[in-house]
This record gives C-alpha cells, structure tokens and sequence, in this order.
C-alpha cells in the first residue's frame, strides 16, 4: 500500500462546531476502496486482522440510539470529557497529517489517568457503551450549516469531491430539523435508470410519511447500468453517504439503503456486499434477488415492493434456508415503506453470522473478516458466539483464514474464550488492546454503535 493510499484510510471531513468539531468518513473508505484507490487486504502488511475499510456513522446525540446495544454506561459524561476531546484531537491530527504523534501520545495519557484514577485500575475499553460515547464525543456534527439550513424542507442537489472522485446527489431534509435533536434516520435511495436524484426524490418521497422524519439522499448513478454494482456504481452510492455525513446529523443505528426500478435492485445488491452497515433494504417496483444469497442478509430486513421471477427465485432461496427477514407486499407504496421502516435498527453484533462470497464482497460478516475468493468456489463461513460459555465457533469452507473482531459487547475478556475452529478446539485470552482500538478506528471498523478491541487471525483447517 502507497503513503498516499494509507492517507485515504482515515480521511475525514473538518467542519465548524463545538471544539472545531469534525467527522471521519468511513463511508467514503468504501467509496475509495471501491473505485479502486485503496487496495488493501485483510491479510496486507499495513492492516493485519482489520480488513479493508467499512463505513459507519456517529451522531450528535448517539446516547440515546448508537450505543444501545453496547450495555449500559459506566462513567458519567463529565468523566469522559478529557478522553472525548483527546480523542477528536487525535482524529483531527491523523486526518490533517500533522502532529499526530504528540496528538496520540497525549490521548493514551488520557486513557491511562482515567483507568488508573476514574476507573481504579481499570480499562475504559472494557466498557464498550462508555468507549461508543468517546467515540461519538470525538464525531460531532455542525450545529450549523448554510447548505443543510437552505435545504429543511425541500429537496436540493449539492456535489462532493474526495481527490479524483466527485459524485452529485440529491438531498431532503425534515421540516424542523436540528443537529441538536438528532441523530436522524437515513435513507440512502437509488433512482430509476435515466432518472435524475433531484426528480427521484421529489416524485417519490417528498410527500410520504418518509420526509417527515428521516433525511432522504440519492446518488446521481452512472451512465451505464452495468456500472451500478461495480466501481463506479458503488462509488457514487458510498460518497454521498460520505457527503451526508458530513453536514447532517446521522444514526449510524438507523441508516437504510433501497431504490426503484435498477435502482432497488442494485440496492439489495449493496445491502448484500454490506450487510453489516445497514439497518434494512427494500426494493421498489423492481425484481431483485438474481446474485444475492439469503444467508449473507439474514439480519437486514429486506421488502421487496414489485417482484418477479428473480424475486420468487430469492424467496424460495431463503426458505430454504430458514431466512425469515425478507417481506414481499406487491402493492406497497411509498408510505407502506416508510411504515415497514420504522424504527428498524442495524444488529451490530449478531450472535451467529453466515457469510458466503461474491464476486468481490462480501468479505466480511459483522465480527468475521477474511481475504476475497474466487466467485462460485463454493467457499462459506458459519460463526457464532456464546457469552455464556465465553466460545466462539467457526465452520469453514474454501477459507483458510478468518479474523475475528471482539469487544466485552459480546464475550468476556477478561477470562479465556474458547475458539472451535472446524472442529479444532483452542483457548486463547484476547487482550485489549489500545493500539488495536486505534487500528480499527483509521481502518473504519468500529463506530459509536459498534466498538472493537482486540482481534486475531485463525488458520482454519480443512473440513474432513
């Protein structure tokens, strides 16, 4: 990997806010990655166990939605003030390139007077929630922003450029929007073939049920439909979420991805290469499913308003394997979706994961992470994990290694866990690990909602 590659890593966007607040754009690395500027392995001598980056998204108020499935706070948040600004300060250092050393050295003295002092002895990242909110602290969004201001209560197109890549998009903002308020849904929706973002919005969205609560934004697409799922298609729907990230206020909990026509299909598409990042998918008035294994999308919840024959052909797919997350409603309209939608949240640490490969994604199932395979090989990775007897299990197909990501969210680590690989049994102890937490952090694998410290690389035998 070049210098200027590991740069793109852990880009962010610096925006005016509480402390020169600034956000890290995780959605753009995939954006990045995709398009072909990054390419870096999971098994690369830069990112060893972290895979290739991820997206995800922090809010301003994330307490209250983003951290809810890490535990309950320990520390009070006057406590992790010190923490919080270091941390943004570090960021802002990695991001600009310049004074990162003195910036990172300054927070690890942080974490290390309030394990010693606040926490007698403890470890801030035992306590995922409380390392969320650090997190989150060190993400804000602007209070105040010209484009986002102009925009409340209407649908406007705005442009976002990150070195040689620039995507247009169209976005809609809720009446009585508010930073102050949020984080607020976000439903990222891809137009029909030929349909421009600012039209697709307005004909579709700007009166239901949908732009009354959540910000709405669409990706102006290639030309060619045969782009849509390949780099430039995947570009275009990554960087506006990178672009919206970047002036609204966004729960990384609740963000959704669906489309019409094309677009709906390529949509599901996505939400198969990433099923981790999203929190549901629909299709409307399209027939997705041709390419789409029900298995990888298990825990994103997919409505598919439309349907045909690809459509059927995923339905008996997934009854077949007992996959229960998808619904089909021919007659759904806008406002049927945004009904469907609801307070529909993603799974940040599901406790079994099914992961099976594509032509290029996935390569990655929430907590698991493994280098691409060839398409059709045949190749699949099972893995759960069970807090009470501390034991993960790995079943393997075609893959020979596979990453495992952990956090106190899941398993306790201060005893040993047990790792079944393919039958072989281990036990191991994971240490967190700073320098790790920060690894996952530029490689945009964790989040306020979804906190990882330690990892580790298993060689899985072959099935006899």
């Amino acid at each position: 990997m070049t210098s200027r590659q590991q740069s793109n890593v852990s880009l962010a966007f610096r925006r005016p806010g509480r402390r020169g607040g600034f956000l890290r754009a995780e959605f753009l690395c995939v954006g990045l990655a995709s398009a072909g500027i990054l390419s870096a392995g999971l098994f690369a001598a830069n990112t060893p166990a972290h895979g290739s980056p991820e997206p995800s998204a922090p809010g301003p108020t994330a307490t209250a939605t983003t951290l809810t499935q890490q535990g309950e706070r320990k520390l009070k948040d006057n406590q992790l003030k010190k923490v919080s600004a270091a941390m943004g300060n570090w960021l802002k250092a990695v991001d600009e390139g310049e004074n990162r050393d003195k910036s990172e050295d300054k927070l690890r003295d942080e974490i290390e007077k309030l394990n010693s002092k606040t926490l007698k002895g403890g470890d801030i990242l035992a306590h995922p929630a409380d390392l969320g909110y650090v997190l989150y602290e060190g993400n804000l969004y602007p209070k105040k922003d010209k484009l986002v201001k102009k925009g409340i209560g209407k649908v406007i197109t705005d442009t976002y450029e990150r070195g040689a890549l620039t995507v247009e998009y169209a976005v809609w903002t809720p009446v009585g929007y508010s930073s102050k308020k949020g984080p607020y849904p976000l439903v990222l929706t891809l137009p029909e073939e030929g349909e421009n973002p600012e039209e697709h919005i307005t004909d579709h969205w700007a009166t239901s049920k949908l732009a009354q609560t959540a910000i709405i934004a669409c990706p102006k697409m290639p030309g060619k439909s045969s782009d849509w799922l390949e780099n430039a298609g995947l570009g275009s729907a990554f960087i506006t979420l990178a672009g919206i990230r970047s002036k609204w206020a966004i729960d990384v909990e609740r963000v959704s991805i669906g489309g019409r026509g094309l677009g709906g299909e390529v949509a599901v598409g996505i939400a198969n290469m990433f099923p981790r990042q999203f929190a549901a998918a629909f299709a409307w008035a399209s027939d997705p499913g041709a390419g789409i294994e029900p298995l990888n999308i298990k825990h994103v919840p997919l409505l598919i308003a439309g349907g045909g024959n690809n459509t059927s052909s995923l339905e008996d797919r997934a009854k077949e394997a007992d996959v229960e997350s998808i619904t089909l409603d021919a007659n759904a309209d806008a406002d049927a979706i945004a009904t469907w939608l609801g307070e529909k949240s993603r799974v940040a640490y599901p406790e079994a994961v099914t992961v099976i490969p594509g032509k290029r994604f996935p390569t990655n199932g929430y907590w698991i992470n493994f280098d691409p395979v060839a398409e059709g090989s045949g190749a699949r990775v099972d893995a759960s994990y069970d807090r009470e007897t501390n034991t993960i299990t790995i079943t393997s197909k075609g893959i020979t290694k596979v990453s495992v990501l952990l956090s106190d969210a899941m398993l306790d680590l201060s005893k040993p866990v047990k790792v079944i690989a393919n039958g072989i049994e281990s036990i191991d102890q994971f240490d967190r690990s700073i320098n790790q937490f920060l690894g996952f952090i530029e490689s945009a694998k964790v989040d306020p909602g979804r906190v990882f410290v330690t990892s580790k690389i298993y060689n899985v035998p072959a099935l006899e």
